[in-house]
């Protein structure tokens, strides 16, 4: 199958099989009419058969080469969820992305029983198109064992000390910020006779990532820059980047009261803006001169889910991802999931491709 070509805007796509939600082919602001229905859209899938499950929307981010990495965790745990017994609680998942999804095509998700005991679950899913494997994930399901021994590390963030999210401007306030910006300085441009068609460019860019904010199923605040704190350690180029960043995160709107549906857009939000922790942390991106990063793509995938009680997606989480090592074109994450109260509630890693344009070595004339 062909790779599909790189996506210069934000795409979503939806086929014929949704019965509860009247969309178009393509998702945007005139058909997502509600909170609801993006988070419906984001990680619902349909039984196509026994234990053969299959996307109901797909969605490319703007700059992506395939379908985002978040989504399909998220509806594949959904559909390995929806075969085990309820009293059993997803606690981990570990994930391989291997192709580049379609999002033009649906995405199938086979699901395969690999152990039904008392007290534990596991499940094997293997998403597929054009019967060729483009993503693989175990998922592990435990019934909680009670009046049991609890730890957690103490070296966590302060919660109490950090600004609560109803005070930080929401991500898509930010973008409409800088759209104006951009405006501006393309406005300048033009009656000064200069070119713009960079500027051009970056503004048709962020006019698709407000989109996708608005119409995304995560609400996002970012705490950026806090003085005196620790996580403001640097180790890019004149401490511009950080190898730490934290956000509020939540979803949109209520999320159906159901373990498995609350895990798998937890899953979901995970995949947001993890990977950029190593390109900051690198000093590079796709707009720096030199050295320009290239490519960044996830290669896997991992989360534990530690608490069941405390997991409601509707109320506000402290997401802190951290860059730990990047070489050899590779690069590893790691991220904490706390409740309001500072109790984690999931951690991930996640390892991922990341290139950079590097400069040529002279040809030697030996």
């Amino acid at each position: 199958m062909p790779t599909p070509e790189f996506n210069k805007s934000s795409t979503w796509r939806s086929f014929s099989s949704v019965k509860s939600i009247n969309v178009s082919s393509a998702i945007d602001s005139k058909t997502v009419q509600s909170a609801e229905e993006a988070i419906e859209g984001a990680i619902a899938v349909e039984e196509v058969d026994v234990n053969l499950y299959r996307s109901l929307r797909l969605w490319i981010p703007a700059g992506a080469r395939g379908v985002f990495g978040g989504q399909v965790i998220a509806q594949a745990t959904l559909s390995a969820a929806k075969t085990v017994p309820e009293n059993l609680k997803l606690h981990s998942l570990h994930s391989y992305f291997i192709n580049a999804g379609d999002p033009n095509l649906p995405i199938l998700y086979q699901v395969e029983r690999i152990r039904d005991g008392r007290s534990y679950a596991t499940r094997t899913v293997q998403a597929k198109q054009r019967d060729r494997i483009i993503f693989t994930i175990t998922c592990s399901f435990h019934s909680g064992d009670q009046d049991q021994m609890y730890f957690q590390h103490p070296s966590i963030p302060n919660i109490s000390t950090l600004p609560r999210p109803e005070t930080l401007k929401p991500e898509e306030e930010k973008f409409e910020e800088w759209i104006k910006f951009v405006s501006e300085m393309v406005k300048n441009k033009k009656e000064k006779g200069e070119n713009t068609t960079k500027e051009d460019r970056l503004l048709d860019l962020l006019e698709v990532k407000l989109e996708e904010c608005v119409l995304g199923p995560v609400e996002i605040r970012d705490l950026g820059k806090l003085e005196g704190w620790e996580g403001n350690m640097s180790t890019g180029p004149e401490g511009r980047d950080k190898w730490r960043r934290m956000y509020w995160i939540r979803s949109r709107a209520p999320v159906k009261n159901d373990d498995a549906t609350r895990k798998s857009l937890l899953a979901y939000a995970s995949d947001l803006h993890l990977m950029g922790t190593i390109s900051r942390a690198l000093g590079v991106s796709f707009r720096t001169s030199k050295p320009r990063l290239t490519m960044m793509v996830s290669l896997d995938h991992s989360m534990w889910f530690h608490d069941n009680d405390s997991m409601d997606p509707r109320e506000w989480m402290l997401y802190v991802m951290e860059a730990s090592w990047a070489d050899k074109g590779r690069g590893l994450a790691q991220g904490q999931i706390y409740d309001q109260k500072g109790r984690l509630l999931i951690t991930v890693a996640q390892e991922g491709m990341i290139r950079v344009d590097s400069p040529k070595k002279p040809d030697s004339k030996l």
